[in-house]
């Protein structure tokens, strides 16, 4: 029960802090961004504006 309780009430306050979000579209720019770089340097997405970039996340379990 109270971890029902403690849920639903995450689950509120996620869909309230969200209500303030942009809700992108489709065509919409998308936001800029800082990415680390295996080199030790920063890539901003807006670094390739007007090119075509692929973003790909790995993940592991």
């Amino acid at each position: 029960m109270r971890k029902s309780l403690v849920s639903l009430a995450a689950l509120a306050v996620l869909g309230v802090s969200t209500l303030d979000a942009q809700v992108p579209r489709i065509g919409d720019p998308a936001p800029d961004f800082l990415l680390n770089r295996v080199d030790g340097g920063q890539a901003a997405l807006s670094d390739f504006e007007g090119q075509v970039v692929l973003i790909f996340f790995l993940g592991y379990s």
